[in-house]
C-alpha cells in the first residue's frame, strides 16, 4: 500500500503535461491488456464449446487422489480387497 502512495505523491509532483503523458500511457495499457484478458475468455469459451469437455464426471484432482477414491469406494462384495 505504501508503494501505491508513494507513486500516487510522485504523479501529483509532475507536471501538467507529463501527467496528460502517463494517463495516455495508462489507456494504452488498459487498452492492450483489456485486449488480452478478452482473448483469454474467447479461448475459454472455445474449450467450453467443445463436445469433450465434460465428458468424463470425476474429482478435479483424479489423478492424485485415485487409490484414496478407490480405497473408499472398496466393499466386501466389490471383490477387490484393500493391502494394509
Amino acid at each position: 500500500m505504501q508503494q501505491l502512495q508513494q507513486i500516487h505523491q510522485d504523479i501529483d509532483s509532475l507536471p501538467n503535461e507529463a501527467q496528460g503523458l502517463l494517463f495516455d500511457f495508462v489507456q494504452i495499457l488498459k487498452k492492450r491488456y483489456l485486449v488480452s484478458i478478452q482473448k483469454e475468455v474467447s479461448q475459454d469459451r472455445a474449450e467450453a464449446s467443445d463436445p469433450l469437455v465434460g465428458l468424463f464426471a470425476g474429482s478435479p484432482n483424479l489423478s492424485m487422489d485415485a487409490e484414496e477414491i478407490l480405497k473408499s469406494e472398496i466393499t466386501s462384495k466389490s471383490g477387490w480387497s484393500c493391502k494394509e
